[in-house]
């Protein structure tokens, strides 16, 4: 995906969804992106919000706090 927002040569595994009636907009739609390859470091969700679910806002990276993981081996 390439516009003048922004340049990612990955992204999929989309999913749209309907919010709560108490939510700002009324449908969200995020995906996973990266600027080069699936597991890339720079990989994070993006999302865009509508409220007709015909236009949509840009998208943007979601603030998603990102844990440390270890990694140990199985005995």
């Amino acid at each position: 995906m390439q516009n003048k927002h922004h340049e990612l040569d990955y992204s999929h595994m989309s999913m749209i969804a309907r919010l709560p009636p108490n939510a700002p907009a009324k449908w969200i739609v995020v995906y996973q992106a990266a600027k080069v390859v699936e597991g890339a470091g720079d990989m994070t969700l993006w999302g865009a919000y509508s409220n007709d679910a015909l236009s949509w806002t840009k998208s943007k990276p979601l603030p998603i706090e990102k844990k440390k993981v270890r990694v140990t081996e199985a005995k």
